[in-house]
């Protein structure tokens, strides 16, 4: 529970930071389309505090050519900028 009195945010909220928090480090190239598969696991760990700026630490998990072009798979961690 946030004792701050803080507006927070949750549930997919956080997870909906992801493609503009991580436009500027993948480029994809010669892709007539991209399609988000989705998320294969989520754990909210904490809340998200309202207002606070975002910064998202991706990892590459593999590259995988399956029919119709790569598949990507990317873990990423959601945090502040300043916090933990």
């Amino acid at each position: 529970m946030c004792d701050s009195g803080a507006t927070i945010a949750d549930g997919y909220v956080t997870p909906a930071l992801l493609p503009p928090l991580m436009a500027d480090l993948i480029t994809i190239r010669d892709a007539s389309a991209r399609i988000n598969n989705g998320l294969n696991e989520v754990r909210l760990q904490r809340w998200c505090l309202s207002g606070p700026e975002s910064v998202a630490r991706p990892t590459l998990v593999s590259v995988d050519e399956v029919p119709g072009g790569p598949q990507i798979v990317i873990r990423a961690t959601i945090g502040r900028v300043g916090g933990d």
